[in-house]
């Protein structure tokens, strides 16, 4: 009995391949390849496609790097056991990373200043984005910006720029104390004495500088009056004359690095004269005792008042003064105020002597409908009427009529008629004290007339039984200040 073998030969593909992974597609950039070839691997043979010697080891996979730009071509030729031999091929691009430089338009400033930043672009391809570091904290990525060093220090701020292009490439630039930063002083001053009187001896004025780093800074002082300085803390005197006058005062401080900083106080020194608000009760008055009141308004002043001869003093809280004659007055006022500064008025007085009021009626007829003239007939003691002239009469049955001399005659007979005669705008209030816009008035009340027959109506003849001294007006003097 005889076995018969049979062998059987299965043969299979043997296929070269590989992966590559870029670590960036920028240069330098470094490739790393893996064999994936499937076989019995016998031998490899790499050319990565830029002219360098090729990588024959089988294991382990290689690495190369690639230090210029370019698309390249990476075969690899695997032999297999018996001899049999397969290639693979694959390419990557390798791109340019972005050449630049950039500028600034200074490279020392005051702090508070700024600066404009530009880029030079000299070689990408196509720029996609840009992003500035100023050094202080602050950044951007506007292409071309202008930047404000705001802190108030002196220092040098290192400054870069990165820009990515379209391929993703980036290249950042970088200048070391690039800009150089120099403290800002801030001006500033302080004084007491800022207010003097016109009159008083020229006004001596001391200034205090409170400029920020004050030891280290030079200055410059400007008092207004064509006058400066070069000193720290400064003291000036300001001529002083009859004339009330204003003075700006500037400082400009500057630091060791140039750097400056101006302040002005506008109508800082003031050279016034005092006028004193006062309020009076009133200055117009008929009647003795004649009560005054007296009040200064300044803060902090005091008030002397001359009255008959005698001084009077008051704070703010004012005094109480009572004549008891008649006549002209005049009270005189020295006034000093909290800074010193003394003024001066007069306050005029008028306590009037009574005067009479006087009218005049046409009593030539006394029936119904008889037209009775009145006539206004006062005789003033002063040269001021107070308005009187401009008279309005009321016949007590609300009609009026306005003039010195009117005619008005009555329907009928009615008892008790009181004409009033007053002032034009105070028709509404007969018989009292009327005050004109002008603050004036007067009135003149008329007693009933008196007529034939009962107390409360004429009698059955048609006339009527009266004269011109039934007609007794009351004079009220006016009141009120002039």
């Amino acid at each position: 009995m005889a076995f018969l073998l049979l062998y059987v030969c299965a043969s299979y593909a043997q296929t070269a391949s590989f992966t590559v992974i870029q670590n960036t597609k920028c240069v330098p950039s470094t490739a790393t390849f893996t064999n994936t070839s499937i076989g019995n691997i016998i031998a490899v043979d790499w050319d990565f496609g830029d002219n360098t010697t090729h990588y024959t080891q089988v294991s382990p996979s290689p690495q190369h790097p690639y230090d210029n730009p370019g698309t390249y071509t990476i075969t690899l030729i695997v032999t297999f056991a018996g001899n049999i031999k397969d290639t693979a091929t694959q390419t990557i691009d390798v791109y340019i990373k972005p050449a630049f430089t950039f500028y600034a338009t200074d490279d020392s400033i005051c702090a508070g200043e700024g600066i404009q930043f530009s880029p030079v672009i000299i070689q990408s391809n196509g720029t996609r984005s840009f992003f500035w570091d100023f050094g202080d904290g602050l950044s951007s990525t506007q292409v071309a910006p202008f930047h404000y060093y705001t802190n108030n220090v002196t220092k040098r701020y290192n400054v870069s720029l990165t820009v990515v292009d379209t391929n993703g490439c980036d290249s950042i630039v970088s200048f070391t104390d690039y800009i150089a930063v120099g403290r800002t002083p801030q001006a500033d001053f302080t004084t007491i004495d800022t207010f003097f009187c016109v009159g008083k001896n020229n006004a001596l004025v001391h200034f205090t500088n409170t400029s920020a780093d004050v030891d280290s800074n030079t200055y410059i002082w400007h008092f207004g009056d064509n006058s400066m300085s070069y000193a720290k803390s400064p003291t000036h005197t300001y001529a002083v004359g009859n004339q009330s006058a204003s003075y700006d005062v500037t400082l400009i401080a500057r630091s060791p690095y140039g750097c400056a900083d101006t302040v002005t106080y506008k109508n800082k020194i003031r050279i016034d004269s005092f006028k004193p608000t006062i309020t009076v009760s009133d200055t117009i008055f008929c009647y003795v005792p004649a009560s005054v009141l007296l009040m200064g308004m300044d803060k902090g002043a005091t008030y002397t008042w001359n009255i008959d001869s005698n001084n009077y003093i008051s704070t703010n809280k004012g005094i109480t003064y009572d004549y008891f004659d008649r006549g002209e007055k005049t009270i005189y006022l020295t006034a000093t105020s909290a800074d010193g500064c003394v003024g001066y008025d007069t306050i005029p007085i008028h306590i009037y002597e009574l005067d009479s009021a006087s009218i005049q009626v046409d009593l030539t007829g006394c029936f119904p409908n008889f037209e009775f003239t009145f006539t206004n007939t006062t005789q003033y003691l002063y040269d001021e009427d107070f308005g009187l002239e401009n008279v309005l009469w009321m016949f007590g049955d609300k009609d009026t009529l306005q003039g010195n001399r009117v005619k008005r005659h009555y329907d009928h007979y009615i008892s008790c008629l009181r004409p009033v005669l007053t002032s034009a705008t105070a028709a509404s209030r007969p018989g009292l004290l009327f005050r004109e816009s002008n603050n004036r008035a007067a009135a003149a009340i008329c007693r009933p007339l008196n007529y034939a027959g009962r107390a409360d109506r004429c009698g059955s003849a048609d006339h009527c039984q009266a004269s011109a001294a039934d007609f007794r007006p009351v004079r009220k003097m006016p009141y009120g200040r002039i």
